[in-house]
């Protein structure tokens, strides 16, 4: 309240000012010109306050009735924003946290099969990534997404190699296919035109004698 006091007592220091010259040099009305209309009269609900001019040596009464009736008595801040009470501490808001969205998880199957192997030595039980040799049983880092995980060869074979990882255990096999871009492997195996497939399990064809292979020429 102390600002707020200094602030009114400026005002109303220039307004008794202000009035006083205005009573020392006004001049009073000549003869044959209509005198000025009476102020209007208050209505019932205005303030009670003394005017500023009747104010005298008592001002500091004065100012204790005129702050309840304005308006900035009600106001934390001023007109520029600043604070009413001199004494009154600002408020710190808090840093708000946001949780930022986490990524998915990717498997660690998935990671594996990103790997890029050249060529695969099963009876070494070693394979190639570019220049460097990995062998079954080594462990080493893997950078993924600016995480590093670390894994362990487990087994090294002409079909697959499979991984583990160490962090979580987890493990998972990366399937090899070698061949050269445009060819896939057999599925129900080759045989060239005149063999005759081997094995126990090869059935053995047999025809009777009345009966000629189909297309054969007949005697």
């Amino acid at each position: 309240m102390g600002k707020l006091k200094q602030t009114l007592h400026s005002v109303l220091f220039s307004s008794l000012f202000l009035g006083a010259g205005s009573l020392l040099y006004g001049a009073p009305p000549q003869k044959g010109q209509p005198s000025q209309p009476a102020p209007p009269a208050s209505d019932a609900g205005a303030s009670t306050v003394e005017a500023s001019r009747y104010v005298g040596a008592d001002v500091e009464n004065f100012v204790q009735e005129l702050l309840p009736t304005l308006g900035m008595a009600n106001r934390t801040t001023d007109p520029f924003g600043r604070l009413q009470d001199p004494e009154a501490k600002p408020i710190v808001q808090a840093p708000s946290i946001t949780n930022p969205q986490s990524e998915p998880q990717v498997p660690f199957s998935e990671i594996i099969s990103l790997i890029q192997i050249n060529t695969v030595m099963a009876g070494d039980r070693r394979f190639l990534v570019g220049s460097r040799t990995f062998s079954q049983g080594d462990q080493f880092p893997l950078n993924f997404r600016g995480k590093q995980v670390r894994i362990q060869i487990i087994e090294v074979s002409s079909r697959q190699i499979q991984f583990k990882n160490l962090e979580t255990g987890e493990v998972a096999a990366h399937k090899l296919n070698l061949l050269p871009a445009g060819m896939r492997a057999g599925q129900n195996g080759i045989t060239a035109p005149g063999m005759v497939p081997s094995g126990r399990d090869v059935p053995l064809e047999i025809e009777p004698a009345d009966q000629a292979p189909s297309g054969s020429p007949t005697r």
